[in-house]
């Protein structure tokens, strides 16, 4: 019950609007943390498992969209184009890994790296007037899959702040 309760309360506060290519859109991403530990008093365990909703990328010049849903859309963009600098970086092993780009990548900063286990699902519309976002996507989801994280070596916490 508390759960439902706050997944209620998370999706009211959740923004969408009808865009021209999409009339339910999701102008913001979601980010779940479910806090689990277990263990005795000497030795807890923590972990945290995160459900990740994404919004999804729109080309600005397709989304018929002015004002305060334009920012919406390129702040969304912005922070999905921080996400791809990350898993770049991450791939090819750099020294620095942009986290604090974005809050999204600030947030999601410990379960991209260090003793985490990622799994991602993208959707996408069966149209055909959406196969161009589609495509972007299933590209995204693809880059994704074949990074591969060094446990030993990125020891990341979600608490390190650096």
């Amino acid at each position: 019950d508390d759960i439902a309760i706050l997944l209620q309360r998370g999706n009211a506060k959740r923004a969408t609007t009808q865009i021209h290519l999409n009339e339910h859109r999701s102008r913001s991403h979601r980010v779940i943390d479910v806090q689990v530990s277990s263990g005795t008093t000497s030795q807890m365990n923590d972990a945290h498992l995160y459900l990740v909703d994404l919004a999804a990328s729109v080309p600005v010049q397709k989304s018929d969209v002015a004002g305060k849903e334009l920012k919406e859309v390129q702040h969304i963009n912005t922070s999905l184009s921080a996400l791809g600098d990350v898993m770049e970086a991450l791939d090819r092993k750099a020294s620095h890994v942009p986290y604090h780009a974005s809050k999204l990548t600030h947030m999601l900063k410990g379960c991209l790296g260090g003793n985490s286990r990622t799994m991602m699902v993208v959707t996408v519309s069966p149209e055909i007037k959406h196969v161009q976002e589609a495509l972007c996507a299933l590209h995204f989801g693809k880059r994704a899959k074949h990074i591969k994280l060094d446990s030993l070596q990125s020891n990341i916490s979600p608490n390190n702040n650096e």
